[in-house]
């Protein structure tokens, strides 16, 4: 008899001290969900002697249930766990989804809450599904058993696991936050990253174009300046017009631009060609600037 009441006396206390595990893990800042839902899987596993604890996400636009985290799995059911499993095939799932309350199972192959395969597999007796909600949200479900053992559970006690499974539900929720908050960070300065390289790349291009174009002008002005002060020596030479004029336009013009030039294939004059180079140069950026539209 006093064994029995030192084990009913204790036992709450366990359960409490599980829930302050709980509350202090969710409460100091971290946001790396597995590892704090392991610890509350633990603290679950501790506090109301469970033998195995498990989170599910749970995917309202698939109905589909993923697993999580657990806690007293062996190798070999973890290796047996599907990567998904659609609600709809458990009806338990559905149950507690509905009434947004814990639900306990003390016997499913009666009630047949659970595929029989899936029984089978995991040998499973009584257990409870505790949904974890978050402002009226399901997110998911906390799963606990005593491995093919059968169980009872108090009013208080269910009660007592939906309170953990609410405040699983509000971290569960911040962490999903914080995780897509984190990746919108993510894609903002990749964004940011690739449109200032091709700004800055497309930016360079063009005023290093202007910058020859403007230093050209100015030489060719001054030529014209010494042309006409008599400071500037011609060298007169026969060149193939054509060709000459088609090596100055290359350097004129800005890649993708084209220009025609209509002059007699076999024409030879006598000329100097740098004078000649400087004067249709001086032609042509200004044909350029001119007629290039202005940014807005």
């Amino acid at each position: 008899m006093g064994a029995r009441l030192s084990e009913e006396t204790e036992k709450p206390q366990r359960q409490l001290e599980a829930l302050h595990v709980l509350a202090r893990a969710l409460a100091a800042g971290e946001f790396r969900a597995h590892t704090v839902l392991e610890r509350a899987c633990s603290a679950v596993a501790g506090g109301f002697g469970f033998e195995r604890v498990g989170i599910v996400r749970y995917v309202p636009a698939t109905r589909v249930l993923i697993p999580f985290v657990e806690h007293g799995l062996t190798d070999a059911e973890r290796e047996a766990l599907p990567a998904s499993l659609p609600i709809a095939h458990f009806s338990a799932f559905e149950r507690a989804l509905s009434t947004g309350r814990a639900t306990f199972v003390g016997d499913p192959s009666e009630e047949r809450t659970l595929p029989a395969e899936v029984e089978r597999a995991f040998g499973i007796g009584s257990f409870v599904l505790v949904p974890l909600l978050s402002e009226g949200r399901c997110l998911g479900f906390m799963t606990c058993d005593l491995r093919g053992d059968r169980f009872t559970l108090t009013e208080n006690e269910i009660d007592l696991l939906g309170t953990f499974g609410a405040l699983i539900g509000a971290f569960l929720e911040r962490a999903i936050q914080h995780a897509e908050l984190r990746r919108l960070n993510e894609l903002r300065s990749q964004f940011v990253a690739i449109a200032s390289h091709e700004q800055r790349a497309e930016l360079g291009q063009t005023l290093a174009q202007q910058a020859k174009r403007l230093y050209e002008l100015v030489e060719n002005l001054l030529d014209l300046s010494r042309l006409e002060a008599d400071a500037l020596r011609i060298r007169p030479t026969e060149i193939h017009l054509q060709t000459k004029l088609s090596e100055i336009a290359r350097s004129v013009l800005e890649p993708g631009q084209t220009v025609d030039i209509e002059v007699a294939a076999d024409l030879r004059p006598v000329v100097d060609p740098e004078a000649l180079e400087h004067i249709v140069s001086i032609s042509s950026s200004t044909q350029l600037v001119t007629a290039r539209p202005r940014s807005r």
